[in-house]
């Protein structure tokens, strides 16, 4: 498992250092991001001037749900989504058997290849979204 982790590790870092090799752009990408949630925001704050809740949902449910989806998406944009993408690419390709003559699990380094961090935007608003939205409704939170 320890190996898993170090390979995942080294991944990670490499495709960091991938992503950060055009920094400018790198960081105009994670704005953008940011951008689209503000937008979202916005949004909802022009919807909510009209009423109190669609469909039973009240403005800070609705901000918790973005945030959450946002979080999500972000996730799954950054560490899954081009993986998958590119999966079909590295079959016909014939690249895939670059993965399995590793003397490593074929699934687990076809999974972990590509990380794209620009999508660290997501992630960010997202959960900012999302805490800022269980704070002001005063939800309980507890981790078990």
């Amino acid at each position: 498992m320890r190996r898993y982790f170090l390979v995942f590790q080294k991944v990670l870092v490499n495709n960091l250092v991938r992503d950060m090799e055009f920094r400018l752009n790198f960081f105009l990408m994670v704005g953008m991001q940011s951008l689209w949630t503000l937008l979202q925001i916005a949004f909802l704050e022009v919807i909510f001037l009209y009423t109190n809740n669609i469909v039973g949902w009240t403005k800070i449910e609705m901000f918790a749900f973005i945030g959450l989806y946002r979080f999500i998406k972000g996730v799954f944009d950054t560490f899954f989504y081009a993986n998958l993408m590119y999966l079909p690419e590295n079959v016909n390709r014939g690249e895939l058997d670059y993965h399995l003559i590793k003397p490593i699990n074929a699934l687990f380094l076809t999974s972990i290849r590509r990380h794209y961090f620009d999508n660290l935007g997501h992630i960010i608003t997202g959960l900012v979204l999302f805490v800022y939205s269980m704070i002001i409704s005063q939800v309980p939170f507890s981790i078990q």
